[in-house]
């Protein structure tokens, strides 16, 4: 099994502002977040929500990409899951709160 390389830092961007995600993968962080939780409003989660799928997607070789989803005992949670199942997203990372 490789071994898992050490990371130095860790960038959270709100995923429903897509314009920060893009600069926050300039700022030469090793992983860089897409945050669906706490830094969105209850009205923007379901944009938001395509916005991270997207930024997982991404094809930046040299960061990496992680989702923080909404609590899987709200319907946001459960709306999160079902979105990543539905675009089997293989390379991203689910961050739980």
């Amino acid at each position: 099994m490789p071994a898992i390389p050490p990371r130095r830092s860790l960038l959270f961007a709100p995923a429903s502002r897509p314009e920060l995600l893009a600069k926050a993968l300039r700022a030469d962080a090793d992983i860089v977040c897409a945050d669906l939780e706490d830094a969105v409003g209850a009205a923007d989660k379901d944009g938001a929500r395509g916005h991270g799928i997207e930024f997982l997607l991404g094809a930046e070789p040299l960061i990496e990409r992680a989702l923080r989803i909404n609590s899987l005992s709200t319907s946001a949670g459960l709306r999160d899951m079902l979105a990543l199942q539905e675009t089997a997203v293989a390379g991203g990372i689910v961050c739980l709160p």
